[in-house]
Formats: structure tokens, sequence, C-alpha cells
């Protein structure tokens, strides 16, 4: 049967029982129009609405993560770094810029000449570059106070021993891993011989003047391999001197008077 069929019998059975309806259609339509579409715009009393408040001052605001952000700014504790006027709301912060900034250490890689002074940027290289996943090898290098071939005997004193320490334990790694040795090392022995260097810890006191300056050259040796430009890499450079060669490093070695090319970098 057809709708409009039905319609006609509705209509029809209506009439015959004298029903009588006192709701139009339009109001029907009126009613159901007005319930189901809601209108395109709300004033919202602004008073109203819940805002969250600083604990610590007049700042309103609808979000508490917002509130969040701005107590963490405007009243958190400030930590500065003691060496420069680096600030962070944060000790790790700061600890973290020291170690990058002040803290006298790099990081420099065993399989490429790149190096970093953050560990966390060091670690993702090892890990996109190489595949390491691992830290137990990660060795921070010391940087010289100021470049390594204008350093004291006192300075070299100081600082050599940590130097050659992870030097030291990097051509132990390769060995034991059966990786090949360090291309380095065959000049550093052409400088001075590794049984020399390994019995310096007890002997500081007993060493020549001319052998600090083979120190330094070794130093220099191993940095310029390393990627480094050895006459900038330092805590502080207060003079850039001329850059060598390592074949230029190892002649200077064998002069019978060191200062003569010692006192062109001090």
């Amino acid at each position: 049967m057809s709708l409009m069929s039905i319609d006609k019998e509705m209509k029809k059975w209506d009439v015959e029982h004298e029903i009588k309806y006192d709701v139009k259609v339009e109001d029907i339509f009126d009613q159901v129009h007005s319930q189901n579409v809601r209108p395109k715009s709300k004033k919202i009393n602004v008073e109203e609405q819940n805002y969250y408040q600083c604990t610590e001052c007049e700042y309103k605001s609808p979000s508490k993560r917002i509130i969040k952000t701005h107590k963490k700014k405007k009243h958190s504790e400030r930590y500065q770094c003691d060496q420069c006027k680096y600030e962070s709301n944060s000790k790790t912060g700061v600890d973290n810029h020291i170690e990058a900034k002040h803290g006298g250490i790099c990081y420099i890689c065993e399989l490429c000449r790149y190096n970093t002074s953050k560990m966390k940027t060091f670690l993702n290289h090892r890990r996109t570059a190489h595949g390491k996943n691992s830290n137990k090898e990660v060795l921070k290098y010391p940087i010289p106070p100021k470049p390594v071939l204008s350093m004291k005997a006192e300075e070299i004193k100081s600082w050599f021993p940590s130097f050659f320490s992870k030097i030291s334990f990097e051509i132990k790694a390769k060995r034991e891993s059966g990786q090949p040795i360090p291309i380095w090392i065959k000049d550093i022995e052409d400088v001075i011989s590794l049984s020399s260097l390994k019995m310096l810890a007890s002997n500081w006191d007993d060493i020549e003047q001319g052998f600090f300056w083979k120190l330094k050259l070794v130093s220099a040796i191993v940095l310029d391999h390393k990627g480094f430009d050895y006459t900038d890499f330092a805590m502080k450079v207060t003079k850039k001197h001329m850059r060598y060669s390592v074949s230029d490093l190892k002649m200077m070695s064998k002069a019978k008077n060191p200062s003569t090319f010692e006192n062109m970098f001090m």
C-alpha cells in the first residue's frame, strides 16, 4: 500500500469517527525545529566562568596548564651558573650548562671524528651513526686549560695523565675487540714509546724539561688525528698560533734544542 493510500484511509477514518485535532502541523514543526536546532552563538558570562588563580600573584587563567607554566617561569627558584650569567629554573639545567660550557670535558667518537661537549648529543650520534646503544664505553676527554703546545710543565702534569688514560683505554678496547689499532699510535711512538708514557705516573719528578715538550707534541698529534685543531682546542685561547702537520710535529720532536720550537707557542 502506498503512502498516499494510507493517508486517504486515515483521513476517512478520522471523518467517520469525528475526531478533531486541536494541534496544528505548523505548531508541531516549530516545536520540533526549536528543540533540534542549536543557536549559532551563545553569550557566556565571563565573570561566572571558572578561573584558576596563581597562588603567588593575581594572575588568572581558565587553564591549569597555563597556571603551571606561569608559576614555573615567574615564581620558581632560579639557579645561576657561578662562572657566567646563565640561569635556569632547575639545578639539572645549570649542571648540564656547566658540563657543556665550563666542565672542561668533551666526548670524542672512537669510530669517526665527531665530538661534542654534550653527552646526550654524543649518545644520539653513536646510536644513529654507528648503531651503538650502550653508553658503557663513553669516555670523557679532558679539555686542556690552554692549547696543548702552549701549556707549561705544571699544566701538563695536571692535564696529561687524564688525557693519556682515555687514549690508553681506547687502545686496550680496540685490541680486546679485535679491531685495528688507531693509526696515530705509530705517530706517537715516533715521538715517545708507549712504555715510557706508561711510566709517567710514578716518575713526574724525574722528567727533564725536554720530555714535557714531547708530551705536548704527542697530545697535539692525537688531537689532530681525532679531527681537532690543537691550536684552539682549549678552555681559553689567548693567542692562536700556526697549525703544523703531524709530520712537522714529529720533526720538531727530534730537535736537539726543544726550546727552539717550544718558544714559538708560548
